[in-house]
């Protein structure tokens, strides 16, 4: 493999173990300097160990009509660094209104028109779109509202998206592996479906902040598993006393939380579960901000783990950090020294995301299956064995 470039002479493991530590954007080039290197840089092991090392995270925000990308680190150290622009699938054409559905492991789900659904990887520009499940035309008369969700399913290696028609409480999920739609579990009807205004993926599962509505219950945090299409409930903190109509749910530093989103004053709380599902790993973080100004909203982007950092915008337009000092207590700061907001038009965004960028292509995804469908047959054919002997 390493001859064909004039390389050093290293084992095939050693070449695969430093390819996979490069950005996506320099293996994308490195695809064209021979055959060997393009089979390797797509097969799908290597796809999954850049994924897995991939530490780099960057922020993705648009418009209606407008799609970019922004380095968060850079944001920190450069004040001058420019967001760069992204294409999508049908950007410019007559009619496009952008949205983006969710994000997860690189690849992104993005309605650029009505009912023009693609799965897409900002990275590296490859897309798929989705093939249309129609409503019944009892949907269609009464104009039903329907929601989309887009997330990864670890446990059955593929990414799955969700549409939810709230008029019947109806949800229907798409596999990307096998590309096709089904019906799944409907939603409870004790579920307050006017809280689904956010689609937080985590562990295989989305989750959202939400009432009973058959009691006076406390609100409670339900889970759709992407695996198997059902719902069930996680515990809030035990000390949970806040209005949860100024809560949302959240994802911070790979852990579930719950984030005080209109706190209207100097300071605003955030719970976060260490350990999945477990009610007595939530941690309570107190935020206090000690620049003059009121806050509005509080909106997390991503934390840095080591530097116990926190990149979120608040008041809709300001790009700030969040850092602890030495007694615990996080403090707003300006992210630029001399200005409190960030020189990019953050205030523009009718939305905003964090990715990790890979290699993941959904076209490849989508043609596995087929594959070993093929193999298998094949197999048959040539007289092998049609299940594994014992």
């Amino acid at each position: 493999m390493s001859s064909e470039v004039g390389m050093p002479n290293l084992s095939d493991d050693m070449f695969e173990e430093i390819l996979s530590r490069l950005p996506v954007k320099s293996l994308c080039r490195l695809k064209c300097v021979s055959k060997s290197w393009l089979h390797l840089i797509a097969k799908p092991h290597f796809i999954d160990t850049q994924l897995n090392r991939t530490q780099k995270h960057k922020v993705i925000f648009g418009t209606t009509a407008s799609l970019s990308s922004l380095d968060p680190e850079a944001a920190i150290d450069d004040d001058n660094m420019p967001p760069s622009s992204l294409d999508f699938p049908l950007k410019g054409k007559p009619g496009t209104r952008l949205e983006m559905v969710g994000l997860s492991n690189g690849l992104a789900c993005i309605m650029p028109q009505p009912d023009a659904l693609f799965i897409f990887n900002p990275s590296t520009g490859e897309s798929m779109r989705v093939p249309e499940r129609v409503l019944t035309k009892k949907q269609k008369k009464r104009k039903s509202t329907v929601l989309h969700g887009f997330g990864y399913a670890p446990s059955i290696k593929d990414y799955r998206m969700v549409k939810i028609i709230l008029d019947d409480g109806v949800v229907l999920m798409f596999s990307l592996t096998n590309k096709s739609w089904k019906r799944v579990e409907n939603i409870p009807d004790e579920y307050d479906l006017c809280s689904w205004r956010k689609w937080d993926p985590l562990n295989g599962a989305f989750h959202w902040l939400l009432e009973d509505m058959g009691d006076e219950d406390p609100p409670f945090i339900a889970a759709f598993d992407l695996a198997d299409g059902k719902f069930s409930n996680l515990p809030l903190p035990e000390s949970f006393d806040g209005d949860y109509k100024y809560f949302t749910t959240g994802i911070l530093g790979g852990c579930l939380c719950l984030l005080e989103s209109y706190p209207f004053g100097f300071e605003f709380s955030c719970w976060v579960m260490e350990k999945y599902g477990v009610k007595e790993s939530w941690t309570r973080i107190r935020f206090v901000c000690q620049n003059s100004g009121f806050l509005i909203s509080v909106m997390p982007i991503c934390y840095w783990k080591k530097t116990k950092e926190l990149l979120a915008i608040i008041d809709y337009c300001h790009l700030v950090r969040l850092t602890n000092p030495t007694d615990g207590t996080y403090y707003v700061g300006p992210v630029n020294k001399d200005r409190f907001d960030h020189p990019i038009p953050i205030y523009l965004s009718s939305w905003l995301h964090v990715y990790v960028e890979s290699l993941a292509s959904p076209r490849l995804i989508s043609t596995r299956k087929k594959k070993k469908k093929r193999n298998k047959k094949k197999m048959r054919q040539d007289g092998g064995p049609a299940v594994r002997q014992r």
